[in-house]
């Protein structure tokens, strides 16, 4: 019956399209190889801010003015997931927000926020947390050559499909039911880098070659090694001194704090509950909580594009946190050959915690119609002990008039701790 009354309530707005596809009347292939990764045309109505052109409409600012427009820039995701690794059941919903457009030539806002439903879980994604939500300016002066961003952002939005390729590949989370250093990592989350409060520029030279440095505040999952007693929650965001709501498991172990709930954008406190590197996967993790304020992020390197069609990335990654510091080296490598899309990230990490990793993640995807997909990820890494760990997942996925996409994942996670498990997992979601 739960089924039944959440698929009815899906088809109500199944008329619905995708907020940009809806703006500017054309179809979601305009931008994307295959949803979600980003082909050139994407790629530039990204970094121009959400515009073809300098002389696109002004889309907020008509918004707030009540001026003639023929859409609004608001646009929402709902849909529902079933895996055979759900603890409290195996059918659960999740929506997110948009809100994006553009004030004038140069100024231009993109906000996010999702929420998971019918889940038991204390550390599931809420709306309007820091955990939870992107919401970031973008300023682009003498475009395209200089953007600078400002806000709670993800880290690799400029860089290509490093964090598309990998996106709901269900490998997350495996082994499931193990915490700490039993659960399995990819290559990517080893190096640290995730969501971040502050400020990234960036600037593209000739079209060919890309600069880009940024730093801000790590925005963390709660609980672990990272959490605090007394008067003081598990978050990592600013400190509260009024304490928080601490209640998490930050890939091992729980702790709780006391004090007062905090909500996001209030200047004394914040969350900490999941998803901390965004689009990258889907990470799970932890709780509620303040922040202590030390922890902190930068992100700086390059990328060129070939004129062969390749596109190749050195960056260097820092994070700051009370577990151990951790330097990383990242490679993006990426081609697209028409039907075949791939995406190769090489990673070197160099963590107090946890000593030196070596990894690789790899995804193909190729294009069996116009509308269908299958994408495979193959994932590898070493630890300082020799220890290797694997992950690999198959997706089916199918585009359904531009506001509906159905995801069949069958994935496999062998952790450095030569624990090993399984994952099937059905996603449904529209777009309007």
């Amino acid at each position: 019956m739960r089924l039944l009354i959440l698929f009815l309530l899906i088809l109500q707005i199944s008329w619905a399209v995708p907020q940009f596809a809806r703006e500017y009347q054309t179809s979601c292939f305009t931008c994307h190889t295959n949803i979600p990764m980003l082909n050139e045309t994407g790629e530039s109505f990204l970094r121009n801010g959400f515009r073809f052109s300098p002389d696109d409409v002004a889309s907020l600012k008509e918004f707030i003015t009540h001026g003639n427009r023929q859409y609004e820039p608001l646009g929402a995701m709902a849909g529902f997931n079933y895996s055979d690794k759900n603890s409290n059941s195996e059918l659960s919903g999740k929506v997110k927000l948009y809100f994006a457009g553009t004030f004038n030539k140069y100024i231009s806002l993109f906000a996010m926020s999702r929420q998971n439903i019918n889940t038991n879980n204390p550390n599931a994604p809420k709306l309007f947390q820091e955990d939870s939500s992107i919401a970031y300016v973008n300023f682009a002066f003498n475009e395209p050559e200089h953007l600078l961003r400002a806000g709670l952002m993800a880290p690799f939005t400029q860089l290509g499909n490093i964090q598309r390729s990998f996106a709901d590949s269900a490998l997350h989370g495996l082994p499931s039911g193990t915490k700490g250093k039993d659960m399995y990592k990819s290559p990517l989350q080893r190096t640290g880098i995730g969501n971040y409060k502050g400020a990234e520029y960036s600037y593209l030279y000739n079209e060919k070659l890309l600069l880009l440095i940024s730093y801000g505040d790590a925005v963390d999952h709660g609980g672990g090694s990272n959490a605090h007693k007394g008067g003081q929650g598990s978050g990592n965001i600013g400190k509260n001194p009024q304490g928080s709501y601490g209640a998490g498991n930050n890939l091992g172990g729980n702790q709780k704090g006391k004090g007062k709930i905090k909500l996001l954008m209030m200047q004394n406190g914040g969350f900490g509950a999941q998803n901390g590197m965004s689009g990258m996967n889907g990470n799970s993790s932890a709780g509620h909580g303040g922040s202590n304020g030390d922890d902190s992020q930068l992100l700086a390197g390059l990328r060129y594009f070939f004129d062969s069609g390749w596109k190749v990335g050195l960056l260097y990654g820092y994070k700051e946190q009370k577990g151990g510091d951790i330097d990383s080296v990242i490679i993006p490598i990426e081609k697209d050959f028409g039907k075949w899309y791939v995406t190769s990230v090489i990673v070197y990490s160099d963590s107090d915690k946890e000593g030196d990793y070596k990894g690789i993640e790899n995804a193909v995807l190729y294009k069996l119609k116009e509308n269908s997909f299958i994408r495979g990820i193959l994932n590898y890494g070493l630890d300082d002990n020799d220890n290797d760990e694997t992950g690999c997942s198959l997706t089916y996925s199918i585009i359904l008039n531009d506001f509906a996409m159905l995801h069949i994942t069958g994935a496999y996670a062998n952790s450095i701790e030569d624990i090993d498990d399984t994952q099937l997992k059905i996603s449904f979601n529209l777009f309007f």
